[in-house]
């Protein structure tokens, strides 16, 4: 069953006017089963095991997830390593093309 609502989600034409994001939580008497379906906008590979730690965290039992910077602690860190970040950005971006919009 599981299999069968992530193979429709992922079959889904992407239309920006309808949001990405949905939770389907599917209840079973020995296991229930969370699915959720989120952009690449909102999270990446880089940072998808935060949320699945942090859903296991809170699933045990713990009083809190691990604290997270906010976001002007974010952005004060960000102009601090400006330059390791254009770095990081310029090796990831290496050897990449320009998408190609077809209107």
């Amino acid at each position: 069953m599981t299999e069968t609502i992530v193979k429709e989600e992922q079959s889904f034409a992407f239309d920006p006017r309808t949001p990405a994001t949905q939770f389907t939580f599917l209840d079973s008497n020995k296991q229930g089963t969370l699915i959720m379906r989120l952009s690449k906008t909102q999270i990446d590979s880089t940072s998808s095991h935060l949320i699945v730690q942090d859903l296991v965290s809170l699933y045990e039992g713990a009083a809190s997830t691990t604290p997270r910077s906010s976001f002007l602690e974010y952005t004060r860190a960000s102009r601090i390593n400006r330059e390791q970040g254009l770095e990081f950005w310029r090796c990831q971006l290496e050897n990449i093309s320009m998408t190609n919009v077809i209107n």
